[in-house]
């Protein structure tokens, strides 16, 4: 690796020592040493948090991490596409989002979407248009209603997710994932399938996953990576919620975010 990433990364280590010195571990999680053992091969430090819910097991690789609370990053388009849904702003997967008409450095987005385009594409711009519609009063009875995170946007009110305010632990991901899952969240079940179809990434025999990646600086200077989500087997969904950092935002970060996921989601 290169010298200045090293110390970047060292830096990065530290960081996350301190937030582990003032964390409790938690008798009711389970090391799991495959998980652990991704994370480490990864060279970027973090969590994978997952609960499998057929066998009741909270598993983690390191424990003391899950309740670490950084911004959600684009995992909050998982919670914005309700909102937006509910509040009428959009009406469904094939509802078109119109191009602000701004170039921007990723082509892809320099068009009109249907939502779940911007869904698939994690179209910020598109998804500031809608969350702009919705308004920070509705948005704010919305989140606390569904106590999504730790209930606070303030901060510019198309960014809060991003740059604000907003957290969200590795563990209230999960929380939030299974009540989305059991149709539990004060929204509409029609909504709820269309967001959990939205969030259909890849399939195989005998699985699927349901997940959103997010990417975003956080307060201490280092980029947090998420992916979260469900894998739905035959036994049922196993969530998980990954959650690393990195000094540097790269091709090679934004992999490993996937790969530490899958490696412990193959392990159980």
């Amino acid at each position: 690796m290169k010298p200045l990433f090293m110390v970047r990364l060292l830096s990065c280590l530290l960081v996350l020592a301190c937030a582990i010195c003032n964390t409790k571990a938690d008798t009711d999680i389970e090391v799991f040493a495959p998980a652990a053992q991704a994370v480490q091969a990864s060279s970027y430090p973090g969590v994978v948090f997952i609960f499998d819910e057929a066998n009741q097991r909270s598993l983690a690789s390191n424990p003391l991490l899950i309740d670490d609370a950084r911004l959600p990053a684009s995992t909050f388009k998982i919670f914005s596409s309700l909102a937006a849904l509910q509040t009428g702003v959009i009406e469904g997967p094939d509802s078109i989002i119109e191009w602000d008409g701004v170039p921007r450095e990723r082509t892809e987005l320099n068009r009109d979407l249907t939502f779940r385009e911007a869904f698939a594409l994690s179209a910020v711009p598109h998804f500031q248009q809608l969350v702009r519609q919705i308004g920070t009063k509705p948005m704010q009875s919305l989140i606390d209603a569904a106590q999504y995170g730790n209930q606070t946007i303030s901060g510019r009110p198309d960014h809060f997710w991003l740059s604000g305010d907003l957290r969200i632990s590795p563990r209230q991901q999960i929380d939030f994932l299974t009540r989305l899952y059991h149709d539990q969240l004060p929204s509409k079940p029609a909504h709820m399938a269309m967001v959990r179809d939205m969030m259909l990434t890849e399939s195989g025999d005998g699985f699927q996953i349901h997940a959103k990646t997010g990417l975003t600086k956080s307060d201490d200077e280092l980029y947090v990576g998420w992916w979260v989500g469900w894998k739905q087997a035959d036994s049922g969904p196993i969530f998980f919620a990954t959650m690393l950092f990195s000094p540097e935002a790269n091709s090679a970060f934004f992999e490993a975010r996937k790969t530490v996921t899958r490696r412990t989601l193959d392990a159980l």
